[in-house]
């Protein structure tokens, strides 16, 4: 995420220190939504020079968690196509957003699938830097984010198999239950209490998935290269 790194760099230097470090792909997180024309030029003549890809991006203001979202949410990503191809992006990372005060875990859940099978209709057939657009739903731990609705993986994995979409997948490494976040360490000594619980989930689900089933479903719920 570029977001994280040279903030108070120009976009095109940020990409330069990027790619001495070694990386090929960066992902966005809406750098662009001011961009003119012209900063889409530079932006572009800068990766191509550097090798590198955008390879995907992240930022809509709606998540698919929230049935009373949907619409606005399928607005956000007919815009944010707009910007993934002058980009040569072919992957947008959805979020189900927060827990939605007075919806119960039952509708969300269906939401964050209806929400995810009228995106996927969005973009069917379509293709950047020829490629199928892909849509990638994000789980995120509750350590660094308690308020958000998919914490799970298992979920996760269940969204994603309901949506039966070739265009809907799981980020490589987005599955909080298997993984905990980087900021485990930091949470854990800042909030002790609520590290304690985290490892408390993570051990109770952690034998959700066997592992024969996690190898199994990964080629076709994950998508290749991230």
């Amino acid at each position: 995420m570029l977001w994280t790194v040279f903030r108070d760099l120009p976009f095109e230097q940020r990409l330069e220190k990027v790619a001495e470090a070694g990386y090929k792909n960066v992902e966005l997180v809406g750098e662009y939504q001011k961009w003119s024309e012209a900063d889409y030029v530079r932006a572009n003549a800068k990766r191509k020079e550097l090798g590198i890809s955008f390879d995907a991006t992240a930022g809509l203001k709606h998540g698919v968690a929230n049935p009373a979202d949907r619409n606005a949410l399928l607005a956000d990503l007919r815009e944010a196509l707009v910007s993934m191809e002058k980009l040569d992006c072919p992957s947008i990372i959805l979020l189900s957003g927060d827990v939605a005060p007075g919806v119960s875990r039952a509708a969300q859940h269906q939401s964050c699938i209806d929400s995810l099978q009228a995106a996927a209709k969005l973009v069917e057939g379509k293709k950047i830097a020829g490629e199928p657009v892909r849509l990638l739903l994000e789980t995120i731990d509750p350590l660094e984010n308690p308020k958000y609705y998919l914490t799970s993986a298992n979920e996760a994995f269940e969204i994603v198999k309901a949506v039966n979409s070739q265009n809907t997948k799981l980020p490589r490494g987005g599955t909080p239950r298997y993984q905990p976040s980087p900021n485990w360490a930091i949470t854990r000594a800042k909030h002790p209490e609520r590290a304690r619980d985290m490892a408390t989930d993570v051990r109770r689900n952690a034998g959700g998935i066997a592992p024969e089933d996690l190898i199994r479903i990964a080629a076709s719920t994950y998508v290749q290269g991230r």
